[in-house]
């Protein structure tokens, strides 16, 4: 029981550090379903009107559940190709005795060494150079 005592100021650390953000997210949550005059920080009435493109087609907007479905269609499909060829890629290398299979493994090896956010800038540059951004071609790519 004495070892608890020795945690509370990793606790009373931790709970300090995160208040601050728990309290913006309360902050945004009722600022979305408020009005304040501006110039305020007190809401002065509750409204649901920021939540309206939820039941509703906003003129000049398009769908939310459209846009929902369009995105839940697209990573279904991209999950099952990805889980097809990867299956058989993986069952292939380990395996099949491959003329490269050491390259292919070397290979995976490098690309698990970088974490794959640092390659979404070469990525976005590779694009903009083909003039391939902000296109829809670039899904299939």
């Amino acid at each position: 029981m004495g070892g608890n005592f020795r945690k509370w100021p990793m606790v009373l650390f931790l709970s300090v550090l995160t208040a601050p953000l728990i309290l913006m997210y309360i902050y945004l949550f009722v600022d979305t379903v408020t009005n304040t005059p501006p110039g305020t920080m007190i809401p002065n009435e509750f409204t649901l009107e920021h939540w309206r493109f939820l039941t509703e087609i906003i003129p000049g907007r398009p769908s939310i559940w459209l846009a929902t479905w369009n995105t839940f269609v697209f990573a279904s499909v991209t999950t099952l190709v990805v889980l097809v060829v990867s299956s058989a890629a993986g069952y292939s290398l380990s395996r099949l005795q491959l003329p490269a299979r050491s390259f292919f493994l070397g290979g995976i090896m490098v690309l698990h060494a970088f974490p794959t956010v640092t390659l979404l800038i070469a990525i976005f540059l590779i694009l903009q150079m083909l003039g391939l951004y902000n296109t829809l071609s670039v899904l299939f790519w």
